[in-house]
């Protein structure tokens, strides 16, 4: 039975074609959406593809693009649905590699005609390349089936031995367990120690997995740093928890390849048979997909697959699908939080605070949206257009100040560590106007762990650029006192949690001995977080140079910052709190 994708927003347009096409025998999926479009065609892999044109979130030109790119989907025949009959439109789709058009409106007949033309042609123009494909197969033999590295099977291989180890299983009792293995960080190896330790180091790790397996189960090689065990039907999780942990202990040996002591950290994902599913390549990518949720969110051992990770990794890649439109539809903006002198009183800074204000599903804040921008394009794009935003209300509050208004703008890990950082901040400056004393970049304690020369050759270069540093949330992570001596740094942000207890005696001596040890280094501090007169009042006493927090002010639009410039910059009480920022 053939298998249609249909991927059309008009329900009523869609409910027809189902119908129409399950009369005459095909199997039918249907969507509403080309983000659902194209997660579904690379779930089941349909025999042919129906697609409208004009549709929310991903038009039907995306959906071609996207599934173009992907091996499994490049070569599905593909048909547009559209009432747009103008030539360049017809071009565009036919340039992208769409197989077919169908005008709306269209009869049953003219549907069945144009798929049936296309799958006769599909297959006139796969028999050829499978008649190849055997004879190749049949004059490689195994070696179509092997990673020719570490003489394990292959994805090809693997998909093969679990259908049918899944045949064979079926109806009994039991269940098969399928793991996916990923090395931590493998590409620092190669790095490190160059390409040909690393691929000794891979043929280490594949002979322990085949010692491993033994003749029972089966081990694959998927990718560079992924390897796939299949381990034969378990009675209970009792053994799968038993034969992970062994093999957990046989890879956690050191390895000495080229004669280079290297131990291996490994992520491990687990999907089950027939818990999860019942084809060979859909428990693979739920266990690849297990393996990536366990990894990205600090999972210690291994992670099972459930239907809501599944859920989670879906809405992590549209939401950065959509997170690559946000940028460009200009559908992010800032606040800002002041930051006043605990001796005058008066707003001396403004820290921005990134917002996105996504078109269904409402205000969302960084924790969010930022952990999903990988990318380094997608990186660079949002470091950037939040640096230039803030430096333009940088200037335009130089022009209702009567004291200059430094703009703080907060920079993660990977933007820090971004290659071209310097040219970017000089260039933004340039462009917008800033004076460079007037913008403060602030850093997480983590972006200053870790290689010391480079940390300190970026931090330089921004001193000599005019640009002031401040470590944010101090206290609460990898640096301390004694190591701040090292960094050419402005300021100091004491983390919220130690303002918020400082009333009690014991973080109370922990802040004291912030402030006097960075007043001994010539950095300022600013306390955050500050929300009682009992806490600014202790601050005060210690010496702190500045404060922000919900007492004066909760993170406000530019217009509101505005306002308060013009009438002197004197904070008196914080305003209520306001749900849509």
């Amino acid at each position: 039975m053939k298998t249609i994708l249909i991927i059309e927003d008009d329900r009523t347009i869609r409910t027809k074609i189902v119908k129409v096409l399950e009369h005459r025998g095909f199997e039918v999926f249907d969507v509403g959406d080309g983000l659902a479009g194209v997660e579904l065609a690379k779930e089941h892999l349909p025999d042919l593809i129906l697609c409208d044109i004009m549709m929310p979130v991903q038009d039907g030109y995306g959906v071609l693009r996207a599934l173009r790119q992907e091996p499994e989907t490049c070569s599905i025949p593909f048909i547009f649905l559209t009432g747009k009959t103008e030539l360049t439109d017809l071009r565009r789709g036919m340039n992208l590699g769409a197989d077919d058009y169908i005008t709306k409106p269209f009869t049953g007949k003219d549907l069945i005609e144009a798929i049936n033309t296309r799958l006769k042609k599909q297959s006139d123009r796969a028999q050829p390349y499978i008649s190849q494909l055997k004879a190749t197969a049949e004059t490689l033999g195994r070696a179509a089936y092997i990673d020719l590295l570490t003489n394990l099977p292959n994805r090809i291989g693997l998909h093969q031995h679990l259908q049918s180890l899944i045949a064979e299983t079926s109806g009994e009792k039991g269940f098969i367990a399928v793991l996916c293995l990923n090395l931590n960080r493998f590409r620092e190896v190669n790095e490190t120690y160059g390409y040909a330790t690393g691929d000794l180091l891979l043929q280490e790790i594949a002979a322990r997995l085949r010692s491993f397996t033994g003749s029972n189960s089966l081990a694959a090689r998927l990718s560079a740093d992924q390897f796939v065990i299949a381990l034969p039907p378990l009675a209970n999780s009792e053994l799968l928890d038993d034969r992970i942990q062994r093999l957990e202990a046989v890879l956690r040996e050191p390895y000495s390849p080229n004669g280079q002591e290297i131990q291996v950290l490994t992520g491990l994902g687990v999907a089950l048979y027939p818990h999860h599913g019942s084809r060979a390549e859909q428990l693979v990518a739920y266990a690849e997909t297990a393996m990536r949720w366990g990894r990205e969110n600090g999972v210690e051992g291994y992670q099972v697959y459930t239907s809501a990770i599944d859920a989670e990794s879906r809405e992590g890649k549209q939401l950065t699908q959509e997170l690559m439109q946000a940028v460009q539809h200009d559908e992010f903006y800032l606040l800002y939080q002041p930051q006043v002198n605990l001796i005058t009183n008066r707003v001396i800074g403004l820290e921005s605070f990134l917002r996105w204000k996504h078109p269904k599903r409402g205000i969302l804040l960084p924790p969010k949206f930022l952990l999903l921008a990988k990318e380094q394009v997608l990186v660079e794009a949002i470091s950037e257009w939040t640096l230039r935003a803030s430096c333009l209300q940088g200037v335009r509050c130089q022009e209702m100040s009567l004291v200059p208004i430094s703009v703080s703008v907060n920079m993660s890990t990977l933007q820090f560590h971004r290659p071209n950082l310097l040219q970017m901040v000089s260039r933004v400056l340039a462009e917008t106007g800033l004076e460079p004393h007037l913008l403060t970049l602030e850093l997480t304690e983590s972006s200053l762990v870790g290689e010391t020369d480079s940390v300190c050759r970026t931090l330089t270069g921004l001193k000599d650029i005019g640009v002031k540093v401040a470590v944010d949330d101090f206290g609460m992570g990898y640096s301390s006192l004694k190591d701040l001596g090292k960094f050419p740094l402005d300021a100091l942000k004491i983390d919220s949690f130690f303002v918020q207890h400082v009333e009690d005696e014991h973080y109370a001596a922990v802040v004291s001995s912030i402030i006097a040890i960075a007043q001994t280094l010539k950095l300022k501090v600013i306390a955050e977080g500050v929300e009682t007169e009992q806490q600014l009042g202790i601050l005060r006493k210690y010496g702190c140079h500045a404060m922000q927090g919900h007492l004066h002010s909760l993170p406000m639009p530019a217009d509101e910052i505005y306002a308060l410039l013009k009438e002197g910059g004197r904070p008196t009480a914080a305003r209520p709190y306001q749900k849509q920022f």
